[in-house]
C-alpha cells in the first residue's frame, strides 16, 4: 500500500490560504497551479493523472480530490471539492424512504438517474468522473462507488459494500417472492456481468428489492428444485449470509442434470441449516466455490428460460483465469488481462486481490497481487516489486514487472488506462516472483 495516502491525511490551514495535505503545506498558488496542470493532462490524455507533484511530493489523485476545480459540462460530471480522500466515504443505506449519502437521503429515482450518468461517462472516458451531481449536490466519486457499478439497463450492480467482503445492505425479506421470469431475466444479467467483469455483481435488483449474490443462489436453487418438482411458481427470498474465504479447485467438465439436482438440494440444506450459503462445495470435477457457483446455476436458467426444461448437462470451468478471449499468443494474454486490471480502481486500505475482485478497488497491494496471480497463472513470468525508501513518503508501495522475453519490465499501467501505477521511490527489492 501507498503510505501517503491516509484515510484522514488532508485538512485545511485554518485562516492562513494555506492547504495541508498529507502533512505537506502548500500555498494556493501551489493549489491553483497543480489544478492547471491537472486540467491540462485531462484534456489531452483523456482522463485524470494517477499523481500530482507539487513542491517535489507527490500526492495520489485521491487525496487530490478535494482540492480539484475540473468541470465537464457536456456530462454534468467533473472535479468537485466534497467528500472524503482515499476512502469510501459515508456508504450510506438503502431503504423504503430513499438512499442517505453523506447525510442526505435520495429518491431511488435520483440515485438510478446518477448510475446511469457515471456509467455513460465510465463507457465515453474509460474511467470514473471524479464527482457526481444529485440535485444540486456534488458527491465525491469515492462516496458514491458503492452505487456505481449498479446497471439500470440490467438490474445488477455494485453494493454497499466499503471493503469488507460478505457485508451489505440486504432489503429483501422472507415475505418477498419474485416469479420464475423475474430470476431468469435477472439469471441473465448476472452471466452476462461475470464473463464481462471477470467477477460477480454485488447484488442484483429484483422489482426495486436489492438481493445478495447470496440470496441469488438461494433463488436459483430453489426455483431448479421447484421446476424438478413440476413447478413453476413464485420463489420465496430468504435471508441468508455471505459465505467467506471461498476456494476453488475444480477442473474443466460437464455436470449431469441429476448432479444439477442433488447440488441444489445440497444447497438449499446449507442456507436453511445455517443460514449461510455455502463457501464451496464438492462435485464431480472437484470443489466449486461460491462465485462459481452462482454463475454455473444462472447459466443453468438462463438455459431453462429458452428452451423451457434443465439441461441435461451445464459445462464447468475454474473462474481463477481471467474471462477474455485472445487469440493464444503471449502479448494478447498479457493484454487481456492489462484491460482486464483497469476496471479497478486505485483506493487505498484495502489490500486483499480476492476482495478487490468482488468490491471493484483496492490499493496497490491488492492490485499487485491480482495481477501477480492472473499472470503466474497463464504462464507469464512476473514478480512483484517493493521499494524501501525510509523517507516515508513511499515506503510500502508494491507494483509488478513482468518477463515476455526482453527481460524484466515494468508492467505498462499506462497502456491499459490503468488506475493504478508502478514505480515510484527508491530502493526496490523482489517481494515475490514466479521465475
Amino acid at each position: 500500500m501507498i503510505s501517503f495516502i491516509a484515510v484522514s491525511g488532508f485538512s485545511f490551514a485554518a485562516d492562513t490560504g494555506q492547504t495541508t495535505i498529507n502533512g505537506y503545506t502548500y500555498t494556493a498558488a501551489q493549489i491553483q497551479d497543480a489544478n492547471n496542470r491537472i486540467n491540462a493532462f485531462q484534456e489531452t490524455n483523456n482522463r485524470l493523472p494517477n499523481y500530482v507533484t507539487i513542491s517535489g511530493q507527490k500526492i495520489s489523485i485521491n487525496d487530490f480530490l478535494p482540492y480539484m476545480e475540473t468541470t465537464n459540462s457536456n456530462t454534468n460530471e467533473g472535479t468537485g471539492n466534497t467528500g472524503t480522500s482515499g476512502t469510501t466515504g459515508t456508504s450510506g443505506t438503502t431503504g423504503t424512504t430513499g438512499t442517505v449519502i453523506n447525510g442526505v437521503t435520495y429518491t431511488n429515482a435520483q440515485i438510478q438517474d446518477a448510475v446511469t450518468r457515471v456509467n455513460t461517462f465510465k463507457a465515453t472516458n474509460n474511467r470514473l468522473p471524479s464527482y457526481v451531481t444529485i440535485s444540486g449536490n456534488k458527491i465525491a466519486i469515492n462516496d458514491f462507488l458503492p452505487y456505481i457499478e449498479v446497471n439500470t439497463g440490467n438490474n445488477s450492480g455494485s453494493s454497499t459494500q466499503t471493503g469488507t467482503s460478505g457485508t451489505s445492505t440486504q432489503t429483501g425479506t422472507s415475505n418477498t417472492s419474485f416469479t420464475l421470469s423475474q430470476i431468469i431475466t435477472t439469471a441473465s444479467n448476472v452471466k452476462t456481468f461475470q464473463e464481462t467483469n471477470n467477477r460477480l455483481p454485488n447484488y442484483v435488483t429484483i422489482s426495486n428489492t436489492q438481493v445478495t449474490m447470496s440470496q441469488f443462489l438461494q433463488l436459483l436453487t430453489d426455483s431448479l428444485l421447484q421446476i424438478n418438482a413440476g413447478s413453476t411458481g413464485s420463489v420465496t427470498l430468504k435471508n441468508v449470509n455471505t459465505p467467506s474465504s471461498p476456494d476453488e479447485s475444480v477442473t474443466s467438465g460437464s455436470l449431469t442434470k441429476s448432479e444439477i439436482i442433488s447440488l441444489s438440494q445440497q444447497i438449499k440444506n446449507t442456507i436453511n441449516s445455517t443460514g449461510t450459503a455455502p463457501a464451496s462445495i464438492s462435485t464431480s470435477l472437484g470443489t466449486m466455490n461460491f462465485q462459481n457457483l452462482v454463475y454455473s446455476f444462472s447459466k443453468i436458467m438462463v438455459f431453462y428460460g429458452t428452451n423451457s426444461r434443465i439441461p441435461n448437462t451445464v459445462t464447468v470451468k475454474s473462474l481463477s483465469t481471467v474471462n477474455i478471449v485472445t487469440d493464444g499468443t503471449v502479448q494478447s494474454i498479457v493484454d487481456a488481462i492489462g484491460y482486464a486490471e483497469a476496471k479497478f480502481a486505485d483506493i487505498q486500505g484495502q489490500s486483499d486481490p480476492n476482495v478487490m475482485e468482488q468490491v471493484g478497488y483496492g490499493d496497490c497491494w491488492a492490485d499487485s497481487y491480482w495481477l501477480y496471480n492472473k499472470l503466474s497463472a497463464a504462464g507469464i513470468a512476473v514478480r512483484i516489486i517493493g521499494c524501501s525508501n525510509t523517507s516515508g513518503l513511499y515506503y510500502l508501495h508494491r507494483w509488478v514487472e513482468v518477463n515476455i522475453g526482453n527481460g524484466w519490465q515494468t508492467w505498462n499501467y499506462q497502456k491499459y488506462s490503468s488506475q493504478h501505477f508502478g514505480a515510484l521511490g527508491s530502493g526496490y527489492f523482489v517481494v515475490k516472483s514466479s521465475a
